[in-house]
């Protein structure tokens, strides 16, 4: 029951984050300049992105990775990003596998597969021992996707 109530709980958070704005993000690991958000609710960028951060600090990201809410490790990527300590955010599509693979020749795979639009950490999903710096993930959904 209690792990129902989470899920719904971060089912809740992500519809009212995916309601009150538009999220567009730059890959800064792929030479992007800038994150940019468009609310609708006239926020500056920086006062959304301060909102979006104290919301998801509620969020238990270890009992959601356990779930699979983020996805789960995969064994075969399609592409392979590498990050740093200047890495700010990288972006993944829905169901999409990806190396992530830091300075230091760390690396692990990840299947992308969450219940819509969502920002993380990355350390959240990094292995132990993976240097995952301040780097936040970013998955989009096609609307197609959207619930499935």
């Amino acid at each position: 029951m209690k792990a129902n109530l989470i899920r719904i709980s971060l089912i809740a958070l992500v519809s009212a984050i995916g309601s009150t704005g538009v999220f567009a993000h730059e890959n800064y690991s792929e030479g992007g300049s800038s994150l940019w958000v468009t609310q609708n609710s006239g926020e500056t960028g920086n006062q959304a992105i301060q909102r979006t951060a104290m919301l998801v600090k509620v969020a238990d990201y270890g009992q959601a990775v356990k779930r699979g809410d983020f996805g789960q490790v995969a064994s075969s990527a399609g592409r392979t990003l590498k990050i740093d300590a200047a890495t700010k955010g990288i972006n993944a599509a829905h169901r999409e596998s990806i190396r992530i693979e830091n300075d230091k020749g760390q690396s692990f795979v990840w299947r992308f597969d969450t219940y819509g639009p969502i920002a993380f950490p990355l350390k959240a999903i990094a292995p132990a021992g993976f240097d995952a710096g301040s780097t936040w993930v970013y998955v989009n959904h096609p609307s197609d996707h959207i619930g499935s």
